[in-house]
């Protein structure tokens, strides 16, 4: 796992992104906004590994299928998911307030999902009404995941190898 990896790669693309950067082939896949100011949304739940992400960077488009929020985006997100999974095919609530928070969509809407109980990152797709595979263990083990493993990784260690060479 390259879970200090992800947190140095992505400064150094919240840098890049941060100084307009040329949006060359395949740096244009991805946009990293600048870290936001303000606190942790209240009464949502974190993890150390969640507040590294957004101490780094607030959200932004990881390749064509990732969109991780802006912090201010985390409690609407999360509050429209949790009333929309309410009591969903007659069955009980998918989400629970306090319990989860909504980090990111994919590229279908989907809600990727943090679990503050078992600390897990898991994609909900509604309209079959499942939990979509893989899940991950962690915060950290998802965003190592988006950086190395999924199918736009080779685009990313692209794009990374133009970021560091820009970086110096």
């Amino acid at each position: 796992m390259h879970c200090d990896m992800w947190r140095k790669d992505l400064q150094l693309a919240a840098d890049y992104y941060s100084s307009d950067p040329p949006m060359v082939d395949p740096v244009f896949l991805w946009s990293v906004n600048r870290p936001s100011t303000a606190e942790w949304p209240p009464g949502l739940p974190s993890c150390p590994s969640l507040l590294d992400f957004y101490a780094i960077c607030d959200g932004g488009y990881f390749g064509p299928m990732i969109n991780f929020h802006q912090k201010a985006y985390l409690h609407p997100e999360t509050n429209k998911w949790i009333e929309n999974l309410r009591n969903y095919d007659d069955e009980e609530d998918v989400l629970t307030e306090g319990r989860h928070v909504v980090i990111a969509s994919d590229a279908d809407g989907a809600p990727w999902i943090f679990d503050s109980v078992n600390h897990s990152v898991q994609c909900y797709y509604w309209e079959s009404g499942e939990w979509c595979q893989p899940r991950y263990e962690s915060h950290d083990t998802f965003v190592d995941a988006v950086f190395y493993k999924e199918s736009n990784s080779e685009d990313w260690v692209k794009a990374l190898t133009l970021i560091r060479e820009d970086s110096g």
